[in-house]
């Protein structure tokens, strides 16, 4: 077939006791993108649920600037 099946492994995560933990059933998403972004980075991640608001205002520039933070 034109498409070939590849698995990837990716590598978990440990969690410790200062992991970012969602508070609520609305921020999903952001939490993700940042977890993966600060790996990505090399950084542990070191927001929190107060965080959201300005992470979420940093998605949408960048979104809308077509350029990843």
């Amino acid at each position: 077939t034109r498409f070939t099946k590849r698995i990837i492994k990716i590598p978990q995560v440990p969690t410790t006791a200062d992991t970012p933990r969602q508070n609520n059933g609305n921020d999903c998403g952001v939490f993700v993108t940042f977890f993966a972004h600060y790996l990505a980075h090399g950084v542990h991640p070191t927001f929190t649920q107060e965080d959201i608001p300005h992470l979420r205002r940093r998605m949408v520039y960048a979104i809308c600037e077509k350029r990843l933070p």
